[in-house]
């Protein structure tokens, strides 16, 4: 929805995914990390989308809606468990990459 090549200024990456859990897991659901702080909202109109969310060497279960803070270098993944909704990726600075 954001990014720098949608708007050469931008210093946020922000994108919207539409999630249904009995469907192909996205690539967010492998391990990775950045360069940068990420913010994750998960949000969903009857507060039944549930995530597994991996930090490093913990693992939480989130129900929506919820926000979640990445710190910068931090190996990370999100996986839908169950439900429907939205899951939306805040990374603070579009020069920013996954390793």
């Amino acid at each position: 929805m954001l990014s720098k090549k949608m708007i050469p200024q931008s210093d946020t990456h922000i994108a919207v995914h539409f999630v249904d859990a009995e469907k192909k897991l996205p690539e967010y659901s492998i391990p990775h990390k950045h360069d940068n702080d990420e913010i994750n909202l998960i949000l969903s109109e009857d507060s039944k989308l549930k995530y597994k969310i991996d930090l490093e060497d913990e693992t939480y279960t989130v129900t929506s809606p919820c926000t979640i803070f990445i710190p910068k270098g931090l190996t990370h993944s999100a996986q839908a468990i169950s439900g429907k909704g939205m899951f939306v990726c805040i990374i603070l600075s579009d020069g920013h990459s996954s390793k």
